[in-house]
């Protein structure tokens, strides 16, 4: 009697893990490939692959790798433009965030921002300049609410010599430093210490 109690519950737990295992193999998201291939079977020409995590690229194929063309993240954000021969961002391109509404224009090197680009924040802020292994590098522009600053950034920070044009018609020229302990100053032609700080953006 015991027996066929313990016979009966194996069964059962069998039978549900079977179920499990059927009902993933069902459910699970599998690559999918539409479009044209080269003699060897390679993905080579344009077409399009929904990848099993959800994201999909639409373009130009070279031998199983990304050409130009747009990949989806399936969060909603997207980039445009060519990529490596590693299937990176390579070149000019569009990067575009979930929000729909944050996008950068511009130069990529392997997968990060790198060379002269434009980028708008969902606040309405904007970046132009100079970008170097995906931060803020050399001269560029940054506009905001409180107004406009044109100079030099180091490391996506402010750093060395610039103008800040505030709204309210004020112009003031400053130059600014950061130290190795990250304390930042920020001071006029005249010598005159405007803001001494940990940050700064």
């Amino acid at each position: 009697m015991e027996e066929s109690w313990i016979r009966w519950v194996i069964i059962g737990l069998a039978g549900t893990f079977l179920i499990h295992r059927i009902y993933k193999m069902l459910t699970r998201r599998r690559t999918r490939y539409m479009g044209s291939k080269d003699g060897k079977g390679r993905r080579h020409g344009k077409g399009k692959i929904v990848l099993s995590n959800g994201d999909s690229f639409e373009g130009e194929f070279n031998k199983n790798v990304y050409q130009k063309g747009t990949y989806r993240y399936k969060n909603g954000g997207s980039y445009t433009g060519p990529f490596s021969a590693a299937g990176k961002p390579h070149g000019t391109g569009v990067e575009v965030y979930s929000d729909g509404l944050t996008r950068y224009e511009g130069m990529f090197e392997n997968g990060v921002r790198h060379g002269k680009g434009k980028l708008l924040y969902r606040t309405g802020a904007m970046y132009i300049g100079n970008w170097k292994n995906g931060q803020k590098e050399g001269r560029g522009r940054h506009k905001n609410a409180i107004g406009e600053y044109v100079g030099e950034f180091v490391k996506g920070k402010r750093h060395g010599k610039g103008t800040m044009k505030f709204n309210s018609g004020d112009l003031t020229k400053y130059h600014v430093t950061i130290s190795p302990n990250h304390i930042i100053t920020i001071t006029q032609p005249n010598h005159h210490v405007l803001l001494l700080s940990h940050s700064i953006t």
